[in-house]
């Protein structure tokens, strides 16, 4: 139970970063967070590593195809 209100917390911490870099704090895959939770990352490198634009154009530049942005 404690562990599950720790990774609410920090959900709560990405909402809020989210929020900072003018995202949608919902959009987020919340198990790619769990997973970055529990290696440690704090939720503002798991925005820079995975939801910011800059990890976006990262992406496109190893495949332009997938653009993480937009789901079909």
């Amino acid at each position: 139970m404690a562990k599950k209100l720790l990774f609410k917390e920090w959900c709560g911490r990405l909402e809020a970063v989210m929020r900072e870099e003018g995202d949608d704090p919902k959009d987020y895959d919340r198990a790619a967070a769990s997973n970055y939770w529990r290696e440690g990352y704090s939720p503002r490198e798991f925005y820079r590593e995975i939801l910011s634009a800059d990890a976006a154009d990262r992406l496109e530049v190893i495949d332009p195809s997938f653009d993480p942005r937009f789901e079909l």
